[in-house]
């Protein structure tokens, strides 16, 4: 009777996870038709086959690929590939009534990558990437400016280039970066399946990532190459011969990419899979000792400034970081906010320093705008704000695990860098996906340890309540 008994509920657990996938595909495929829809409807208003021809090619594409992966892999792929495209054509007809242009403010660096690529098409080959590089000074963006020159080849025959093209392709990437913080979850972290999916998923639809992506912006494209060869070289061990020949191979390629798409990233992404390699190799002494070592000099070079006689590695420099931080302070004090991020950006460096740490944790602050994607952004802050405890219980239970080693790194890296040196709305999405993780992380330990999640919640209302009141004390200070 027992048996019988835990046979019947394991088949009514079975029966109902049946259902509920099911239903969530029924969910998903209502959600590609509305996709198919809209994106059918902006192609006949646009008099644009090239917008219809990148939602399919994008599209299927992904869904084909990450159907290899697994059913997950794919249902992660279309539903952060479907929301981003709607997202991104809501905000390109913003844009277009706001300010008579689909570009942010009527024009910033979406316009001018769109534009500069354009005169490449016009002006060289194809394949002449060598010249771009002598021709476009801008070098930490070369690669992203011919890439979506690409993007106008290939749409060329089809009506011409259009904008939501290269918007359609990072919300490609998006969907991407939301597969491998998946396969990171359960690899790395040991998380749930469910947990990592639905880390995975809200990656892929958080609104500053999706508003960040519904722009002809590089930094996609960079959070993914980051993210991605972290991924990569922490399973390194586990690959066989045939694989790691060919990890070895296409990483000086894609480092290459990043370096050409932003160089500071690029630096980073070195750093970080030395520092995964070195923990592979951690029971090694000697490794040990080396590795330890070569920090130290690192630390002892970038400090007395000896790199900085050296074009390629000036930026490495303590003196160039210093100098960009108080390019950026002085540029943000410039811009007249007042309040409290005067307050940030003009202390004195020490202190500035770890007042940006605790605003970037609440930035962009949430408040009510008469603009859609402002409040989207808002939204989104609020969501971050509540998973801060789950956020720093992850990154505490991540020292005890030496497999998320790497991905701590990659956060407190790219973390402290925008704090440090862009503050920049942009650049968040670097961070985001180790971020993201490591909130599963912690929601998992927590439930682990059978620790009441009413005490986080209570302890997030008291910071948001001194917060708020701080806020307002300086901003009518």
């Amino acid at each position: 009777m027992l048996g019988d008994s835990r046979l019947f509920h394991s088949e009514g657990a079975a029966f109902r996870l049946h259902r509920i996938r099911e239903r969530a595909d029924a969910y998903i495929a209502a959600l590609l038709i509305i996709a198919m829809i809209v994106a059918a409807v902006v192609t006949l208003r646009e008099s644009s086959p090239a917008i219809m021809a990148a939602f399919y090619g994008f599209g299927l594409t992904g869904a084909w690929i990450s159907g290899k992966l697994g059913r997950t892999e794919r249902r992660l792929f279309l539903v952060a590939y479907a929301v981003n495209v709607l997202f991104a054509i809501g905000l390109y007809y913003i844009y277009l009534q706001r300010y008579g242009a689909p570009y942010i403010g009527g024009g910033s660096d979406d316009r001018l990558f769109e534009e500069t690529a354009r005169n490449f098409v016009e002006r060289f080959e194809w394949w002449n990437y060598p010249r771009l590089m002598t021709w476009y000074k801008v070098r930490s963006v070369t690669f992203y400016v011919y890439l979506v020159s690409l993007l106008q080849r290939l749409t060329a025959p089809l009506g011409g280039f259009h904008t939501l093209v290269p918007r359609f392709f990072n919300g490609f990437l998006l969907a991407w970066l939301s597969i491998f913080v998946f396969r990171a979850g359960k690899r790395h972290f040991a998380l749930s399946h469910i947990v990592a999916a639905v880390a995975a998923g809200l990656l892929g639809v958080t609104p500053i990532a999706m508003y960040v992506s519904a722009h002809t912006f590089r930094d996609t494209l960079v959070a993914l190459l980051l993210f991605a060869l972290v991924y990569f070289w922490q399973s390194f061990l586990t690959y066989e011969t045939r694989s790691r020949l060919l990890l070895i191979f296409v990483t000086p390629i894609l480092l290459f990419i990043l370096w050409e798409t932003r160089e500071r990233a690029a630096q980073i992404a070195i750093l970080l899979i030395f520092f995964t390699v070195y923990i592979a190799y951690w029971e090694n002494r000697f490794a040990r000792f080396a590795g330890i070592a070569l920090v130290a000099i690192g630390i002892a070079v970038v400090l007395l400034n000896l790199f900085t006689p050296i074009k390629a590695m000036r930026s490495l420099s303590w003196e160039g970081v210093l100098r960009q931080y108080q390019h950026y302070a002085a540029r943000r004090a410039d811009l007249g906010e007042g309040g409290l991020s005067a307050f940030i950006y003009k202390a004195p460096t020490p202190l500035a320093l770890l007042l940006r740490i605790a605003y970037l944790g609440i930035f962009p602050l949430p408040t009510f705008s008469i603009q859609i994607e402002r409040n989207l952004l808002s939204i989104g802050t609020i969501a971050q704000i509540m998973a801060a405890p789950f956020l720093a219980f992850g990154l505490f239970e991540g020292l005890r695990r030496r497999t998320v080693w790497s991905y701590l790194a990659g956060f407190v890296m790219l973390f402290l860098s925008v704090a440090w040196v862009t503050f920049t709305l942009r650049h968040f999405l670097m961070f985001y996906p180790f971020g993201i993780l490591f909130v599963a992380y912690g929601y998992e330990a927590l439930q682990k340890y059978r620790f009441s999640l009413r005490w986080v919640y209570l302890a997030f209302y008291f910071l948001a309540i001194a917060g708020g009141l701080v806020y307002f004390i300086l901003k009518n200070a």
